[in-house]
């Protein structure tokens, strides 16, 4: 009777057991198969990514895999002259020294071109000449790697080139307007003294147009004057009288600074005649200085 018992109670717990595995085993299936089908999920989706994965990740491939093609590959992406060469660079300097040199003509003309009674044609032609020769006076004809010899010989055709402009801008103009230009036609630098004196003139005391255009005049006539007189002086030098000729050189900028003050003198109030004087003193200074140099410098030669 005993045995019977523990024969059913074994089947009992045999029947518990396997109904446990089983439900256990489905579990397990149903998880299992669950998986897999996230797997084809993440496979379908990212499938064109592992076939076609993106440029970057060839590009490494292909670097560790073939340098020779890196190297190819670095020298088409190497600027060539060809490449570099911009035209609208070239359009732009061209346009900018075009506006300069319209501004210098303007301003360094205006007292010419402002009283000419000319055709447009003829206005056109002056202003014409008047570029090509501020284009000439500004040409760089020397450098760093420039031969001497050469140089000089480009000196020498700009200044042939120069003289054959000012015959044609003269026979467009009547004889005052001839003198004028000539005043004109290299006053850059004294231009530049009038205006800068202008500006640093206290304010309230500017110049005015009137003045300017006076004191102006003044320095181009008294100017001429003064070149005559150093061509002389630097002939005593270089004839080897440098004593006489150094003599000379200090006549001629005296003689020039004080008939330049003295006529200033007239347009000027106290205060302004005052900043002049203390202007010019240093620069005529500054150009006797420049006078000497040159011949005191080949002392030591």
């Amino acid at each position: 009777m005993k045995f019977r018992f523990l024969i059913f109670f074994l089947l009992v717990g045999l029947s518990l057991s396997t109904t446990y595995l089983v439900n256990k085993n489905s579990t397990l299936k149903s998880e299992i198969s669950g998986l897999r089908l996230q797997i084809s999920d993440i496979r379908a989706k990212h499938s064109d990514t592992i076939i076609n994965p993106p440029a970057s990740t060839h590009t490494s491939i292909e670097k560790k895999a073939s340098p020779q093609a890196v190297s190819d590959s670095v020298r088409q992406q190497k600027s060539t002259p060809a490449d570099c060469y911009h035209p609208e660079q070239e359009d732009f300097v061209s346009e900018k020294e075009k506006q300069l040199s319209n501004i210098a003509i303007q301003q360094k003309y205006q007292l010419l071109l402002g009283s000419l009674n000319l055709s447009r044609d003829q206005h056109g032609k002056i202003s014409s000449l008047l570029t090509e020769r501020e284009d000439l006076l500004n040409m760089n004809y020397s450098g760093y790697f420039s031969d001497p010899l050469e140089s000089e010989i480009t000196v020498f055709e700009r200044d042939q080139k120069l003289e054959e402009l000012d015959k044609q801008v003269a026979y467009l103009l009547d004889e005052d307007s001839t003198k004028m230009y000539e005043l004109l036609k290299d006053s850059g630098f004294e231009q530049y003294q009038v205006q800068e004196f202008d500006q640093a003139l206290p304010s309230g005391e500017f110049l005015s147009e009137h003045q300017s255009k006076k004191l102006l005049l003044a320095k181009l006539n008294y100017k001429n004057e003064y070149e005559s007189a150093i061509n002389n002086a630097s002939k005593l030098v270089e004839q080897g009288q440098q004593e006489e000729g150094f003599r000379a050189f200090e006549q001629a900028i005296d003689s020039y600074k004080n008939s330049y003050l003295n006529h200033a003198r007239a347009e000027l109030s106290e205060s302004q005649y005052s900043h002049l004087e203390a202007y010019e003193e240093e620069n005529f200074g500054d150009m006797l200085s420049s006078l000497t140099a040159p011949y005191e410098d080949r002392a030591f030669d």
